[in-house]
C-alpha cells in the first residue's frame, strides 16, 4: 500500500534523477524502501538505480523481493531476468 510518505519519497527520487542528482535520488529511494520494505514499486525503483550503477547483484536481490511482493507484475520479472543476465 502506498502511503503519502512513500509516495513523497518516490516523487522526490524521480525529481532528483531528472535533475541529475544521483546521491539525492539514492537517499530518497533508500528511505522509500525503509518506509515500506515490501513495496514492489519502491524495491523496483531502487533496483533500477542499482542496475544503472552497475550493481547487478543488489539489483537482482531488490527485483526478487519486488517480484515476490507482486507476483503478477511481468515488468518485475523482466527486471529480475535482466539483472541475472548481467551477473
Amino acid at each position: 500500500m502506498t502511503t503519502p510518505a512513500l509516495h513523497a519519497k518516490r516523487t522526490a527520487a524521480a525529481a532528483a534523477r531528472q535533475a541529475g542528482r544521483r546521491e539525492e535520488e539514492l537517499r530518497h529511494l533508500d528511505e522509500a524502501v525503509r518506509l515500506d520494505p515490501a513495496s514492489p514499486q519502491a524495491l523496483n525503483a531502487r533496483g533500477m538505480r542499482a542496475l544503472g550503477d552497475g550493481d547487478a547483484a543488489t539489483a537482482r536481490d531488490l527485483f526478487a523481493r519486488a517480484a515476490a511482493a507482486d507476483r503478477k507484475e511481468p515488468a518485475l520479472w523482466m527486471n529480475l531476468a535482466t539483472a541475472n543476465r548481467r551477473l
